[in-house]
């Protein structure tokens, strides 16, 4: 279970990614790397529009 401090930061995180995507980079096309601490797997995720 995740505690308080990592919701907040995870929720702070989704909104300046989407603040990015909404404005400064808002048409362009971003990759970025997800890591599942337990398992160790990495996931490419797909964000933004073209």
């Amino acid at each position: 279970m995740r505690s308080n401090i990592e919701a907040i930061k995870s929720t702070e995180a989704q909104a300046c990614l989407s603040d990015l995507i909404t404005g400064p980079l808002k048409g362009k096309k971003l990759k970025m790397h997800k890591t599942d601490p337990k398992a160790g797997e990495k996931t490419v995720i797909e964000l933004g529009e073209k």
